[in-house]
């Protein structure tokens, strides 16, 4: 018995070469035909990812630069209404200051012509109170 297990168990040389060759062919095989498309794939993909990463943080960069331009904008947009607003509001003032002027010398002008016809009137009954 422990004759024919050696004999099943024998190595043969030239089938250790012909096994090794079988291995080295499927090897190629593989890696021909299954590896290097796998790694083509992969590279295509981290190609496209870093292109989309790319891509992203520049339209990141031109949304952040519009935001800073938006905002100066803004900025400007209230302070011009602000300074508007407070010429307006001198301009208001001004006008309103200058009708109260006119208002109030046409009324002294009329107050000042009332008292003449007034002291006129009051001649005129005193020379008619002398007749």
């Amino acid at each position: 018995m422990g004759q024919k297990t050696l004999e099943l168990i024998s190595l043969v040389p030239w089938t250790i070469v012909a096994q090794w060759c079988n291995l080295l062919i499927l090897f190629l095989l593989v890696r021909k035909f299954l590896f290097k498309p796998v790694q083509n794939i992969l590279a295509k993909r981290e190609a496209e990812i870093s292109a989309s990463y790319e891509a992203a943080s520049t339209a990141k960069a031109e949304a952040e630069a519009m935001r800073a331009d938006y905002e100066e904008r803004l900025s400007e947009a209230r302070e011009e209404a602000n300074t508007m607003l407070r010429e307006a509001t001198v301009r208001a003032q001004t006008r309103g200051d200058e009708l109260l002027n006119d208002a109030q010398r046409k009324s002294a002008d009329l107050l000042q012509k009332a008292e003449r016809d007034i002291a006129q009137e009051k001649r005129r009954a005193r020379r008619g109170q002398k007749r």
